[in-house]
């Protein structure tokens, strides 16, 4: 576990830890605060998971992409104008995203895996 990491990682001089991809960021985190490093204070959420992030941007009076969290092909198009891009609410890079021109689009999309 975690502990068992962090007794090995106590014998080094360790000065940072950072994740190798998205799914890495929990982790790195409980290593990160486990050796008492610098690094990000407040939920994982607040980096992880878009709809938080943007509130949290919003929130602090910061410029972000606009968007929303929508569950359903029905409830995105109600909500944000087409053209537009869907990604899922957490991951990364590219994995999920799709780019919808029409309603078909974004019903092809929410039926695809990954969002």
């Amino acid at each position: 576990g975690y502990a068992d990491a962090m007794n090995v990682l106590a014998g080094y001089r360790v000065s940072g830890v950072f994740p190798g991809d998205d799914l890495g960021v929990e982790v790195a985190e409980i290593l990160i605060h486990g050796l008492g490093l610098p690094g990000p204070t407040g939920p994982t959420a607040w980096r992880r998971d878009k709809a938080t992030m943007q509130e949290r941007l919003r929130e602090e009076g910061l410029a972000y992409v606009r968007g929303g969290l929508a569950r359903t092909a029905e409830e995105a198009l109600a909500r944000i104008p087409l053209p537009l891009v869907l990604k899922p609410n957490r991951g990364s890079g590219n994995v999920g995203v799709h780019l919808c021109s029409t309603a078909d689009d974004v019903r092809l999309a929410f039926a695809c895996p990954m969002g």
